[in-house]
């Protein structure tokens, strides 16, 4: 067990999607006709997808706040934005690269911009203690 979950690697993935719509559409030059307006981002996890309908006190609240900061940042240059649910593992191609990028993100020894979650810590901590 390490200090990131796969749910909390699913949350860093939705964020790192959604900052990435936002820089490519202010990397492009805005006209009438091109730039990005709309955007749709997928994702399998109905637990991260769930954690938005209500961001209180769960695990990643930290993470989803800066999604929903970094969601309403897009908003207010025009661009809307969409999450999706669609089904895993379900041999689709980017969905697959999409799993795996996640899961190694939750590895041991990966760090991000977040602090590690408390539970994560406690749990591994107890689990050092009863080791020795």
């Amino acid at each position: 067990m390490d200090q990131w979950s796969v749910h909390v690697a699913e949350l860093i993935g939705v964020l790192y999607a959604v900052s990435t719509v936002f820089k490519i559409s202010h990397q492009r030059p805005r006209t009438e006709h091109n730039g990005i307006t709309r955007a749709t981002i997928l994702c399998d996890s109905g637990s991260a997808l769930q954690a938005f309908q209500n961001p209180g006190n769960k695990p990643g609240q930290r993470i989803i706040h800066a999604i929903l900061q970094a969601a309403t940042e897009a908003q207010a240059t025009g661009i809307a934005l969409r999450l999706q649910w669609i089904p895993g593992h379900c041999d689709n191609p980017g969905n697959d690269a999409a799993d795996r990028l996640a899961k190694d993100a939750a590895s041991p020894g990966k760090s991000h911009p977040f602090r590690p979650l408390l539970p994560r810590t406690k749990a591994l901590i107890r689990d050092n203690i009863r080791a020795q």
